[in-house]
């Protein structure tokens, strides 16, 4: 009912990823990409590039054109932006002071 859609990896009570993805309100073949989390062992193995793969896989199945993914502009999260460039995303727009005082939101986008 939430319009939300999940994808998990590995057997249910010990998920090694999961991503959350969503079609975007009012706007055409564009899908939200609201979370990707890998188990804090597995990072750096390639299980997030699979689970980003299944994800984009499975919003293009849903009709998605373009995806959009937010974080946060915090020196904490250069890797996660880092991830999302190399995988082909675009840096669309940075809005200084979004989530907090020093805390920016950086808004990627690429079409599938």
């Amino acid at each position: 009912a939430s319009g939300y859609h999940f994808l998990f990896l590995g057997p249910a009570g010990a998920f090694q990823a999961y991503s959350c993805f969503g079609p975007v309100c009012c706007a055409q073949g564009s899908f939200d990409f609201y979370w990707l989390a890998v188990q804090g062992g597995l990072r750096g193995k390639g299980v997030g590039t699979r689970m980003l793969a299944a994800t984009e896989a499975a919003m293009k199945a849903l009709g998605c054109r373009k995806v959009w993914i937010e974080t946060s502009t915090q020196p904490l999260y250069t890797p996660t932006r880092a991830f999302y460039l190399a995988r082909g995303y675009r840096l669309e727009a940075t809005l200084e002071d979004f989530y907090a005082p020093g805390d920016g939101k950086a808004v990627f986008s690429k079409v599938l």
